[in-house]
């Protein structure tokens, strides 16, 4: 019987549409946190999350979605301390960016700019 050795799922944080310096700024964050940062313009948005986020079994194939403007981190097989760190520090930096969340075994299938319009959403209906 063979064993089925599972690949240890990378730690990454998609930086999406995030203004260039802010952008650099949080890659850095998230490298001192042991957290792979992938910086990422509106292209990346007909992508997978699972693609961007190296899980196996997604391809490169784009998929219909809106391209949303707004700047969204998406955080992958990180831990909640892991998450926390990065966003204490975002706020001593002085870095905003409002739409934040998680990779789900749900959202994972989906295009990247279908899970920051749900941030959007989501945000709308917290605000009412």
């Amino acid at each position: 019987m063979k064993a089925r050795i599972q690949k240890k799922q990378r730690k990454i944080a998609l930086l999406y549409n995030i203004e260039r310096n802010n952008s650099r700024q949080l890659a850095s964050i998230c490298t001192n946190n042991g957290i792979t940062a992938i910086e990422l313009d509106t292209t990346g948005a007909a992508f997978s999350v699972g693609y961007l986020c190296e899980y196996e079994g997604f391809g490169g194939d784009l998929i219909a979605c809106d391209i949303p403007q707004e700047e969204a981190i998406v955080f992958s097989a990180c831990s909640s301390s892991e998450i926390s760190a990065v966003l204490e520090q975002m706020k001593k930096d002085g870095i905003k960016i409002d739409l934040k969340g998680m990779v789900t075994p749900t959202n994972k299938s989906w295009a990247l700019g279908k899970l920051v319009s749900e941030f959007v959403k989501e945000r709308e209906e917290l605000s009412r």
